[in-house]
């Protein structure tokens, strides 16, 4: 989801209300697929669910690769709200399966381990698509990002600004969907 504001801001030229509610269709999906995820797990077992929610992941990733081709904030809205499923369904799972698994006076560091490797594998997977998007953009980006600034750069320069961002975060979408 960090990604998704810069296309909806710098690329498509929306609002940052709507880019927060793209980013918000994505953090309402992934409890609600959470809570489902939680109540179905004990009729259909964990595979169903961590597979449903993978191919959903899948499906979402490759939505979003489409921003720049869809310029609709509906479309964001959507690929975020069907990657958050995707989330939901299988980390949830997860994480239940991996706490069943072990003993109870090893839960917790269980839990942790897998919370844990959670954070250093989001920080690190934003850090190279950070990299990579910086690759792309460098310093040009900031002047179609802020909204003040947008209007004190020639047409000519947000354009390519703007064709730089989109390449970027088009390379950085696709490295999400092969994660996924």
């Amino acid at each position: 989801p960090i990604y998704i504001p810069p296309m909806v801001q710098g690329v498509q030229g929306g609002t940052a209300v709507e880019a927060g509610a793209a980013v918000a269709a994505m953090s309402i999906g992934w409890p609600v697929a959470s809570v489902v995820a939680g109540r179905l797990l004990i009729r259909t077992g964990a595979r169903p669910l961590v597979l449903a929610g993978s191919g959903i992941l899948v499906v979402g990733s490759l939505l979003v690769t489409q921003l720049e081709r869809i310029d609709s904030l509906p479309f964001a809205m959507l690929a975020c709200a069907i990657t958050g499923v995707g989330m939901g369904l299988s980390s949830t799972t997860l994480l239940v399966v991996i706490q069943g698994a072990v003993e109870w006076r090893r839960r917790a560091v269980a839990t942790g381990l897998v919370q844990f490797s959670r954070t250093i594998g989001g920080a690190i997977g934003i850090g190279v698509m950070g990299g990579v998007l910086t690759a792309f953009v460098g310093a040009a980006s900031s002047a179609i990002l802020d909204p003040v600034a947008r209007g004190t750069v020639s047409a000519q320069a947000a354009a390519a600004a703007r064709d730089s961002l989109s390449s970027g975060l088009d390379v950085t979408y696709w490295l999400m969907f092969v994660a996924a």
